[in-house]
């Protein structure tokens, strides 16, 4: 009978260390929920003032945006020249190519200069004449299609060129 008893001891014994160890595991399981909860509500609060920050960086852009497009078209020249410079810096050049222009705008007679760096003559392949043709992307009133109209064309022989593109430079400081 002892056995019997000493047997049901030993049962109740095991069944209190294993439920010990199933509270411990419990709380263990708890406290890394809690973590993870924890982390999960910190990574979204970052990601929302990340996105109210990029909303905001957005908004000021636009805001500034369409107070620089306001002033353009009320002809400030700081406005018109930074419309207008937008092009060039926005083009891809071949390698060698100069990139430098400037941009100036005249309220008084609404005229505007755009200067570009021409390339030296050692960029240009040795032909007997250059072309540079002056393109503008816009939109025909007309047919409201986009349109690509040739401006302005320059065309040189190529000793001509190198004399036009060193002043260019010089007038550049390079």
């Amino acid at each position: 009978m002892s056995s019997l008893f000493g047997g049901r001891r030993r049962y109740e014994q095991q069944l209190a260390q294993a439920q010990e160890r199933f509270r411990e595991t419990e709380d263990r399981h708890s406290r890394a929920e809690a973590e993870h909860r924890a982390k999960l509500a910190q990574k979204k609060a970052e990601h929302r003032a990340a996105q109210e920050r990029e909303a905001h960086a957005v908004r000021e852009f636009n805001e500034a945006l369409d107070q620089r497009r306001a002033t353009y078209r009320a002809g400030e020249p700081a406005s018109v020249e930074w419309f207008l410079g937008q092009t060039p810096d926005a083009s891809k050049y071949p390698q060698g190519f100069p990139s430098r222009h400037r941009v100036a705008f005249r309220p008084a007679d609404g005229s505007t200069l755009v200067e570009v760096q021409l390339p030296s003559e050692d960029i240009i392949p040795a032909v007997d004449n250059v072309v540079l043709n002056g393109h503008v992307t816009t939109v025909d009133r007309a047919t409201g299609q986009e349109v690509s109209p040739c401006l302005i064309t320059l065309s040189t022989d190529h000793e001509q060129f190198a004399k036009l593109s060193g002043r260019l430079r010089k007038s550049f400081g390079g």
